[in-house]
C-alpha cells in the first residue's frame, strides 16, 4: 500500500536518519580522537575530551527537558511548559 502526505514523509526521513545515526556518530568519534592524538601526541587526552563533551551535552539535553519540556523556570522565564508525551496508561 502507497502512502502519502507529510505524515508519512516525516516518517521517511526520521527512518533514514535514524538508520545512518551509528555510523555518522561513530565516524565522528573516530576522526575527533585521530585529530586530537595528532595534536596532542597522547593516547588518554583524546579519550577525556570525547568523554567530558558527550557529559556536557547530555548535561545541556537535560536542563532543557526540566526547564522547557517539566515547566520548571517557566514562570520567571515566561512562557508555558509544553509537557511531556506519555502512552495513555492502560
Amino acid at each position: 500500500m502507497l502512502v502519502g502526505g507529510g505524515a508519512a514523509d516525516v516518517d521517511d526521513v526520521v527512518s533514514r536518519v535514524w538508520a545512518d545515526f551509528p555510523r555518522s556518530a561513530a565516524f565522528i568519534v573516530v576522526s575527533t580522537y585521530l585529530v586530537l592524538f595528532v595534536l596532542l601526541r597522547s593516547v588518554v587526552l583524546p579519550a577525556k575530551a570525547l568523554a567530558m563533551n558527550t557529559l556536557s551535552i547530555v548535561a545541556s539535553f537535560g536542563a532543557l527537558v526540566w526547564i522547557f519540556q517539566e515547566g520548571n523556570l517557566s514562570a520567571p522565564l515566561g512562557f508555558a511548559p509544553l509537557g511531556s508525551w506519555r502512552p495513555p496508561s492502560r
